[in-house]
């Protein structure tokens, strides 16, 4: 008896939970739909039309060239300004919905909904493995209501779903990091190949690859299981590389555009391929990126102090108030980081692991510039780490208020 008893309420915890989980699903998703659902009707312009956005552009060239070709105006031949997850996504919501639509607009918008919705999930299953049931509830209604978190998906691009593979690439990670077993090799394959995924949506993402292996590493002291998340990783990519190599006879991981973005974050936007120039036309992808890259090199070694000031002012941006913030950006970056000195006292191996990934992720935009939905797909981690900082506040003050009763 005390083995069935056990069992059933073993099961009526799991429905529980997963109760509470589709109840954070559907607050995300309803917040979601009455900000975007706003803004859409007042803007419509602006968020349900296609317009010059890149994705879309690559996505028409797929279905009607069958290849990824330039996403800018009077550019011809093959591209990789973009990493290839989203484009296909959009391409795929082009078959059913009609090319450049408006309601292939919507559809889009509402792919973009769904996953920042289910990082509200993700955020609640981590927070409540990690820490506590508490924290997992505050950290998914924290994102689920955010009314800057619930704008972003209106952004037709890779935002929205490059935070929701980061987001269950950490949930994994931290998972492996947690847990007082030795890892298996299966879950860092699998870790690594949903990191592979979310560089092929952004390659940012990859940024804390290798120091994620070397975490692993340390913690389990067996070198077989980091080196079998990174080459898992390698192997996601390859086939987009490959093709990159095939096509353009140069090594390109993911995306062509680096140097572009450094130059533009520097040195202006006149020559930006949307713009008149027509440099990027003119030129091609590659010749164009590496004229990007030479002038991005000779203004660095021509003005570093001037490089290093914008570099220090676009860390400041990134972390206090990109655009778009709602004003809540420096506080939540505040909270980060108070939330996160507790948490190494909690659970220090995914503290640290939380703490790499917010220093290494945002390194290529210091570089180049700050946009609010750059940071997206960190903020899981920002939340999470806010509402442990929540949670250590309210315990803080039950106990004081414990001891002066």
């Amino acid at each position: 008896m005390t083995g069935l008893a056990a069992s059933k309420d073993a099961q009526e915890k799991t429905a529980g939970k997963r109760t509470t989980a589709f109840v954070i699903f559907l607050v995300a998703a309803a917040v979601r739909a009455f900000f975007d659902t706003l803004y859409a009707l007042k803007y419509p312009h602006m968020f349900t039309h296609w317009g010059i956005n890149e994705a879309g552009v690559i996505a028409r060239s797929l279905l009607t060239s069958h290849s990824y070709s330039s996403p800018f105006h009077d550019g011809v031949g093959p591209s990789s300004w973009l990493a290839p997850v989203y484009p296909v996504i959009v391409a795929l919501v082009f078959i059913f919905f009609g090319i450049q639509t408006q309601a292939s607009a919507v559809v889009a918008i509402a792919i973009n909904a769904l996953c920042s919705s289910l990082i509200s999930v993700l955020l609640y299953r981590i927070g409540g493995k990690l820490f506590s049931a508490r924290v997992g509830k505050i950290a998914g209604l924290l994102w689920a209501v955010s009314p800057a978190v619930a704008i972003m998906p209106l952004v037709i691009w890779d935002t929205s779903v490059s935070a929701l593979l980061a987001s269950y690439a950490v949930v994994l990670t931290a998972g492996i990091l947690s847990s007082s077993a030795q890892p298996r090799v299966s879950s860092c394959a699998l870790a690594g190949a949903v990191w592979g995924l979310a560089g092929l949506s952004s390659p940012a993402c990859l940024a804390p690859v290798p120091f994620v292996a070397l975490l692993i590493w340390q913690r389990s002291k067996r070198m077989n299981v980091a080196v079998t998340l990174v080459a898992v990783t390698i192997l996601t990519l390859l086939p987009w590389t490959l093709r990159n190599a095939a096509v353009f006879h140069r090594f390109i991981p993911v995306r062509s555009n680096f140097w572009a973005e450094v130059s533009y974050g520097n040195l202006g936007f006149e020559n930006h391929a949307t713009g008149n120039s027509m440099e990027y036309q003119k030129l091609g992808e590659i010749a164009f990126g590496d004229i990007s890259k030479q002038r991005a090199l000779n203004y660095i070694r021509s003005q570093p102090q001037e490089f290093v000031h914008k570099t220090v002012r676009r860390i400041g941006e990134f972390w206090s108030y990109p655009e778009g913030g709602f004003g809540l950006s420096f506080y939540l970056s505040l909270c980060t980081l108070f939330g996160l000195c507790l948490m190494f006292k909690a659970q220090p191996w995914p503290a640290a692991f939380f703490a790499v990934v917010l220093v290494v992720y945002p390194v290529p935009y210091y570089v180049s510039f700050v946009f609010s939905r750059y940071r997206y797909p960190v903020e899981p981690i920002m939340y999470l780490s806010t509402a442990f900082l929540i949670d250590r506040a309210g315990r803080w003050l039950r106990e004081r208020r414990g001891k002066l009763a």
